[in-house]
C-alpha cells in the first residue's frame, strides 16, 4: 500500500488512498502494507548468501513519518493478474501522474540510472531489491536501464534500511517504505495548489528557466514492517515495496486508481507490475522532460 506524501517542513500529511503533494525541501512517497493479508502463491522463495554489514543511512530521523491507520479494503476474491486468455490492455493512468506533478514531466533523461543498495547482512535482502530493479528493466523492454555502483555518492537512486516503526492494529496498514526526492532552487517559487480527487494539494515544482538541481532519490525501507511478516512471504513483500517505490523514483508520481496495478496506493506481497504500469511508464518517457531526475 502506498500513499504519496510531501514534507512541508512543519508536519507530515497523509490521506487514505489519496496522493498529497507539497512544497519545501522536497517530496516523499510512502508505501504501506497490511499485516493481516494471507499469503498468496507467487513464484518461489528467494535464497541467497549473506551480504556485507549494513551501512548507516544519511536520512535524518526528521524524515521518519508516523503511521497513518488505513482500512484494509481488499475483498477476499481480489485478484491482481488478468485471467488466462484476457486481451492485452492498452490503457494507462498517465493522467493521474500528470495531476500529481501539475502537468510537469519528471523523469530521467539519461540511461542507465546509477543505483546503490546499502548492504544488509540478512540473506536475500540485497538480492531481493535487485529483483525489483530487474522487473522494471525487463518489463520496459529496454526503456529503463539501471547500473549498480559501489559508491553511494555516484548513485541517483539509493536504497537504505531504516527502523520506521511497526505500530497499528491487525486491520491497519503500516509504513513499508518511502521515497524521498529533493531539489534545490536559487529562487524558490511560491507554493501553488492543485486539486487531486477534490483534495487541495499545495505543490512546488521548479519552473523552466531558474537554476535548480535534483538530489539523488532515497528509498527508505522499513525493516520493522518487513520483519513483522512471516518468513515465507517476507522477501516477496520486500521486493514489491521496493519495486513500487522505484516506480515513484522513475517519475510515476501519484498513484493508479486500479488495484490491479503495482502503482495502486496500496502494496502487499501479492502486488506485481501490470501492463498498465508499463504503458504509463512508456507514455511518460515519450514526453519531453521538464525536470530531469
Amino acid at each position: 500500500m502506498s500513499t504519496l506524501e510531501f514534507n512541508l517542513g512543519r508536519k507530515d500529511l497523509a490521506l487514505n488512498a489519496m496522493a498529497l503533494a507539497f512544497l519545501s525541501l522536497g517530496n516523499s512517497h510512502t508505501a504501506y502494507a497490511w499485516p493481516d493479508i494471507p499469503a498468496q502463491p507467487y513464484g518461489s522463495a528467494v535464497s541467497n548468501p549473506p551480504v556485507s554489514t549494513a551501512q548507516s543511512s544519511t536520512i535524518s530521523g526528521a524524515n521518519q513519518l508516523n503511521v497513518i491507520p488505513l482500512t484494509n479494503v481488499f475483498p477476499p476474491e481480489f485478484q491482481r493478474m488478468l485471467p488466462s486468455g484476457a486481451a492485452p490492455t492498452t490503457s494507462d493512468y498517465i493522467s493521474d501522474v500528470m495531476k500529481a506533478t501539475k502537468d510537469r514531466v519528471l523523469r530521467f533523461n539519461k540511461m542507465p540510472v546509477k543505483v546503490y543498495i546499502t548492504p544488509y547482512p540478512e540473506p536475500g535482502f540485497t538480492e531481493t531489491c535487485i529483483k525489483g530493479f530487474d522487473d522494471w528493466e525487463n518489463r520496459s523492454a529496454g526503456l529503463i536501464a539501471f547500473l549498480r555502483v559501489d559508491n553511494p555518492d555516484e548513485a541517483r537512486v539509493r536504497v537504505v534500511w531504516k527502523r520506521l516503526g511497526n505500530k497499528g492494529a491487525a486491520d491497519n496498514c503500516l509504513l513499508g517504505a518511502q521515497t524521498i526526492t529533493r531539489w534545490k532552487a536559487n529562487n524558490p517559487q511560491p507554493v501553488g495548489a492543485i486539486p487531486v480527487s477534490g483534495i487541495p494539494m499545495p505543490i512546488y515544482i521548479p519552473r523552466l528557466g531558474p537554476k535548480y538541481s535534483v538530489e539523488p532519490q532515497i528509498i527508505e525501507v522499513n525493516l520493522d514492517l518487513v520483519y513483522a511478516r512471516d518468513p515465507e512471504i517476507r522477501l516477496r513483500l520486500l521486493k514489491n515495496i521496493v519495486t513500487h517505490e522505484l516506480g515513484h523514483s522513475l517519475g510515476l508520481l501519484g498513484h493508479s486508481q486500479s488495484r490491479s496495478d503495482l502503482m495502486f496506493a496500496e502494496t502487499d506481497e501479492t502486488s506485481r507490475l501490470s501492463q498498465r504500469d508499463i504503458n504509463t511508464l512508456t507514455r511518460l518517457y515519450q514526453m519531453k522532460v521538464d525536470i530531469p531526475l
